[in-house]
């Protein structure tokens, strides 16, 4: 049985690693937890690394050590590289290091995608790189919800959600300026979410002071995945007006939960919309504005309160199958 270690492996906080990990499971792999300072000498037939932007930034020294053990691991136990291009930027435009990537990258055997679009802006962005590339889709969450989800809520105002980490991007300060107004469209709005940055956060607080159609459920800690399935609940629908994106999990969840979304026609919603259909993904162009926010509450006004989208691209045994096709390859 071939070995995969991974980088993380599990995570109390995003239900995606756990699903990845389990569906290579069921493809016949072993999986184990990876870290930089003991795994190197373990040996494992494939390294997978979620989120290494260690890699991408000015190096460290722990930077510099964590290159030393990749190269070990390849030389001793020919060991495969695979990263999880989640994004292909830092989401709040952070600086990278030119050549600390191409470093990295030089590296690889494999990198995998979670989107075609994600695969078109890297290849935009590191031309020429020789490590093998692969597209999967982002598999859903219906299998790791805690509670059964319920029926869109019926009659009275619509209610809005936001959700995830608030930063910047995320543009939420856009969609509070464009919940005013509606008039006999109006909406309520809630913003569940971890305290990511403070300054970000503090705007968010000042645009919502005094606003009884905005309810704040803002900690500093992510929220347990059974207070996030409760909001969703309560909603109608999900607002996600990123300024910058490549991928979505905050979609696929909403998505997996039964709930409409309104998107950018940036990144992976174009594709998501094509594979889900324009009922449940709803796109708008450029800037979020009034307009795109009094149509999409019309819209779901009427949604049929017991729907559900179909998420057959989204399954993980396809995915898997061929993410481990895919590695076996290498």
């Amino acid at each position: 049985m071939q070995v995969i270690a991974m980088r993380p492996n599990t995570s109390r906080d995003n239900a995606f690693v756990d699903l990845f990990s389990h569906s290579l499971a069921n493809c016949g792999f072993k999986l184990k937890d990876f870290n930089w300072e003991l795994s190197p000498f373990a040996g494992a037939d494939y390294v997978i690394l979620h989120w290494p932007e260690y890699f991408f930034a000015r190096p460290t020294l722990e930077s510099r050590f964590r290159m030393a053990m990749l190269r070990f691991m390849k030389f001793v136990f020919a060991t495969k590289f695979v990263w999880v291009a989640h994004n292909i930027r830092p989401h709040d435009g952070g600086d990278i290091d030119n050549k600390a990537a191409q470093n990295f990258l030089s590296r690889l055997d494999g990198i995998v995608f979670l989107s075609s679009a994600s695969r078109e802006e890297f290849e935009t962005a590191y031309p020429g790189t020789r490590a093998k590339l692969h597209t999967i889709r982002h598999g859903h969450y219906l299998d790791s919800m805690e509670t059964r989800p319920a029926a869109i809520p019926n009659g009275g105002r619509i209610r809005l959600l936001n959700f995830g980490q608030l930063r910047p991007y995320k543009n939420v300060d856009r969609l509070i300026e464009c919940l005013v107004g509606l008039g006999d469209d109006g909406a309520t709005l809630t913003i569940a979410g971890l305290r990511r940055d403070a300054a970000y956060v503090s705007k968010i607080e000042k645009l919502s002071a005094g606003r009884p159609d905005i309810t704040l459920d803002i900690r500093d800690v992510l929220l347990p995945q059974h207070d996030l399935e409760a909001h969703l609940d309560a909603s109608n629908g999900v607002v996600l007006p990123y300024s910058a994106i490549t991928n979505s999990g905050a979609a696929i969840f909403a998505l997996s939960r039964n709930r409409p979304i309104l998107a950018p026609n940036a990144g992976v919603f174009a594709e998501l919309q094509a594979d889900v259909g324009s009922d449940w993904v709803t796109l708008y162009e450029g800037e979020l504005d009034k307009e795109d926010l009094k149509n999409f509450v019309r819209k779901i006004r009427d949604f049929t309160r017991q729907s559900k989208p179909d998420l057959s691209a989204y399954e993980w045994a396809e995915n898997s199958a061929s993410l481990a096709n895919f590695l076996r390859s290498l």
